[in-house]
């Protein structure tokens, strides 16, 4: 075993090993005297030098660019107060090979007393932790990221027009969000189960019922799946109205064996959409029933042109089928300009109610003449309006 003696100095009488310090993977020094004077180092102090030679330098010497960040002075507080002292991911800039290094770096300083109990030096421990500051930080960060889009996705999940409807492996459901709760009529708390129990059963387009095992969500927790796309009608749980669903139920989260632990059920309510084409098939029958009688001149009208009429109207005007099929007629130019303000009146009464009380007027004729008509109107299909 080697060691190193300090006798002779203004603090003698110190010997320390160094063999089995000369691997750690920490920096090791013992400075002594006045100048603190660098008796030992081991390779990995070496190694923050730049392979400089240290050995018998004053430390200010051997690393003046601590010095000048003013890292030395807790050495001299250690010396002066006898101490210990610790420091936990200090920064430092060394010059390492001509090349300035920012370093983080944990120490400790110990104050060695020789026999008369005086102060003989400072051991001073370092160890370079850069790269776990560095990984600390990025997983610091990565969970930074983390919440942020976890916060992104709740705020999400609780504003998207949308129903979501969690579900655990074995169907009991986990969250849902509001709009969820909304379209079905149910409390947040009385959805734990799909189908869920209240309300009534769920059905097809053709009023025939689903089993639970064969709903989407149930669907692709056995299969493993994304099932796309499933009409699905469920009564309101408060109202009875049956809302009808397009829904699409798609597996998460896979066990060892492969077989889903989650599912969601992501469904847009298409109620509305559906009344408004009965309300517009039943318009169209209505209009196609007047059309064919020719009892009354009846007229589907936008505010650029005629869309349809029966052939009692186009008596009525003058004008051919064809006319209408080629967009060649507007309701404009039917009336004469006297009764434009009349008409105004009749038509804001028409967006107010759905309709307007009859009052007579006259229609231009195609051949330039005058025809005194009644005219009367309603709006065929008011939400599309």
């Amino acid at each position: 075993m080697t060691a190193v003696s300090c006798d002779g100095g203004p603090w003698p009488g110190i010997a320390l090993p160094l063999d089995p310090l000369t691997d750690l993977p920490v920096a090791v020094a013992y400075l002594s005297g006045p100048d603190l004077v660098i008796g030992f180092a081991k390779n990995a102090c070496r190694r923050l030098a730049g392979d400089r030679e240290v050995i018998g330098v004053p430390v200010r010497k051997a690393f003046p660019e601590l010095a000048v960040q003013g890292r030395f002075d807790v050495l001299d507080r250690v010396i002066r107060t006898g101490q210990p002292a610790r420091g936990s991911e200090i920064e430092v800039r060394v010059n390492r090979g001509g090349r300035a290094e920012r370093l983080f770096v944990d120490f400790a300083c110990q104050p060695v007393r020789d026999s008369a109990g005086g102060i003989s030096g400072v051991l001073v421990h370092a160890a370079d932790v850069t790269a776990h500051m560095h990984e600390r930080r990025r997983h610091e960060l990565l969970a930074a990221q983390a919440c942020e889009a976890q916060e992104r996705y709740r705020t999400l999940f609780e504003t998207l027009p949308q129903g979501i409807i969690c579900y655990r492996g074995d169907g009991s459901v986990f969250a849902a969000n509001p709009a969820a709760t909304r379209i079905l009529g149910l409390e947040a708390r009385a959805m734990t189960t799909w189908p869920l129990g209240t309300g009534g059963q769920p059905v097809r387009e053709d009023g025939t019922p689903y089993r639970p095992e064969e709903l989407p969500a149930q669907t692709a927790l056995r299969t493993g799946e994304v099932v796309p796309d499933v009409i699905v009608g469920k009564p309101h749980a408060r109202t009875g109205e049956l809302r009808w669903l397009r829904v699409t139920a798609v597996p998460d989260e896979r066990d060892s064996s492969g077989r889903p632990q989650r599912a969601y059920a992501i469904f847009t309510d298409l109620t509305e959409q559906y009344q408004m084409e009965a309300e517009l098939r039943e318009s169209t029958s209505l209009l196609g029933r007047l059309r064919d009688a020719n009892v009354l001149g009846v007229v589907l009208v936008g505010e650029e042109r005629v869309y349809e009429a029966n052939d009692a109207f186009l008596d009525i005007v003058g004008y051919a089928r064809g006319d209408v099929d080629a967009g060649r007629i507007s309701y404009k130019s039917l009336t004469p300009p006297e009764w434009a303000g009349r008409d105004r009146d009749a038509l804001a009464q028409l967006h107010r109610n759905g309709a307007f009380q009859p009052y007579d007027k006259e229609y231009v004729h195609r051949d330039g003449h005058r025809v005194p008509v009644l005219v009367g109107a309603a709006v065929v299909n008011r939400k599309a309006a």
